[in-house]
C-alpha cells in the first residue's frame, strides 16, 4: 500500500530503549563510542567469566506502542498483537521494496490464526 493510505493493520510507534540510544539523544556519537569502548575495556575479565558481553547495544529493548489505543503492545490483546506484528512486517517489506526496487517474498505460516475476517481478507 502507498504511504498514508489506510490499512487494515494498526500503526505503531517504535522506539529503541537502551543506555546507548538514550545517550545519543544528548551527546555526540563520538563521546558515546568512547564511553562504550571504556566499558568494554574495563569489563573484559567480567565478560570472559560470563562467557558473553554483559553490556552493549544487544541489550537494547524495542518498545512498541499500539497506536490506535496509545498503549504498550504488550498490553494489547493477542489478536491486536498479531495484527500489529503483521503490519510491521508488511511495512518493512514495503520499505525494502521502495528502497531497493525489489519486492521481498514473505513466507508467512499460520498468520491468520488470531485475525478477524476483515484482516484475513486484507492480508
Amino acid at each position: 500500500r502507498a504511504r498514508g493510505e489506510a490499512s487494515a493493520f494498526p500503526s505503531a510507534q517504535i522506539m529503541l530503549d537502551g543506555w546507548m540510544e538514550n545517550a545519543l539523544l544528548s551527546e555526540p556519537a563520538t563521546s558515546v563510542e568512547d564511553r562504550y569502548r571504556e566499558i568494554l575495556r574495563d569489563s573484559r575479565a567480567r565478560d570472559a567469566a560470563a562467557g558473553r558481553t554483559l553490556d552493549g547495544p544487544h541489550l537494547t529493548d524495542l518498545q512498541v506502542i499500539f497506536a490506535p489505543k496509545n498503549m504498550p503492545a504488550r498490553d494489547a490483546s493477542t489478536g491486536e498483537q498479531k495484527a500489529l506484528l503483521i503490519g510491521l512486517v508488511l511495512a518493512h517489506a514495503s520499505l525494502v521494496a521502495e528502497m531497493t526496487g525489489i519486492t521481498p517474498l514473505l513466507l508467512l505460516d499460520e498468520v491468520v490464526a488470531h485475525l478477524d475476517p476483515e484482516r484475513r481478507r486484507a492480508l
